[in-house]
């Protein structure tokens, strides 16, 4: 399928990557929801598909104390681009933002019983529109936001050594690996990378 420019750039918005514009608008909506069915947040999960799990991203990292956990299939982290010209060259070969100090920055301005928060993050291994080294800088940006101490370790375009990992083969010869990292024995990051 083509992809619009506008549909691939818009989790690229400064303003909502910086907890504005369309982050500030599910996050008004998710507030409405739980305040009109009284629903409590640790029920709370946001789910996302490439731009949309881009704005999963910045919602979960802008608005922890709104969410229990995010879903990210083929997604970016939260400002990873600070426009809608770097956006492409982010899909293709990731980003050199420091993601980890904006998580830092959030994890220090929300009080602990916001965190943690945890991600599961879905890509295929030859996603030729949102290149694999975006869910590994994903699930870096989750770690630091979670104080995992794994966040930083490792090559930055890579994953960094999980806490444990399986692999398991489809009926289609398809080889699935799941990567995850805890805290204090609580999942933080779940990685899961489907061959082809």
């Amino acid at each position: 399928r083509q992809s619009t420019f506008e549909e691939v750039v818009g989790g690229f918005d400064p303003a909502t990557a910086h907890g504005w514009g369309e982050t500030a608008i599910v996050a008004a909506q998710i507030r409405a929801v739980r305040r009109k069915y009284r629903i409590d947040r640790q029920r709370v999960f946001l789910a996302g598909l490439s731009s949309g799990g881009g704005l999963v991203s910045a919602i979960a990292l802008r608005r922890p104390d709104l969410i229990a956990g995010a879903f990210v299939h083929s997604g970016v982290p939260c400002g990873a681009a600070s426009s809608a010209l770097d956006a492409f060259a982010v899909l293709e070969r990731g980003t050199n933002t420091d993601l980890a100090q904006i998580a830092r920055d959030v994890r220090a301005r929300v009080g602990p019983r916001t965190l943690p928060v945890p991600l599961l993050v879905l890509h295929g291994g030859e996603d030729s529109v949102v290149a694999p080294v975006n869910a590994a800088q994903l699930v870096r940006q989750f770690l630091a936001l979670n104080d995992h101490p794994a966040a930083n370790a490792g090559s930055p375009e890579g994953l960094p050594p999980p806490d444990g990992s399986t692999a398991a083969s489809t009926a289609d010869g398809r080889v699935v690996t799941t990567s995850e990292w805890r805290v204090a024995d609580r999942l933080v990051a779940r990685h899961v990378l489907v061959d082809g």
